[in-house]
């Protein structure tokens, strides 16, 4: 496989994950925010955030942070 071949599948995965992560973004914008005090934080609220250390990271959209 050629240098420019990787490099642009390289490219083409990098946006299909910027793709998955403005689409569950969209989702979570559709979600109405729960009361306060109110949230489960159940999964289909949860937007993947992984961090150095935390690679199961998420935050709920009513913005309580979670994962191992």
């Amino acid at each position: 496989m050629s240098l420019m071949r990787q490099h642009l599948t390289a490219i083409r995965e990098q946006a299909k994950a910027i793709m998955a992560s403005a689409e569950a973004l969209i989702h979570a914008l559709e979600i109405p925010p729960p009361e306060p005090g109110d949230c489960m934080h159940p999964p289909e609220r949860r937007l993947a955030a992984p961090t150095m250390g935390r690679p199961e990271g998420w935050v709920c959209a009513c913005g309580v942070e979670g994962g191992e």
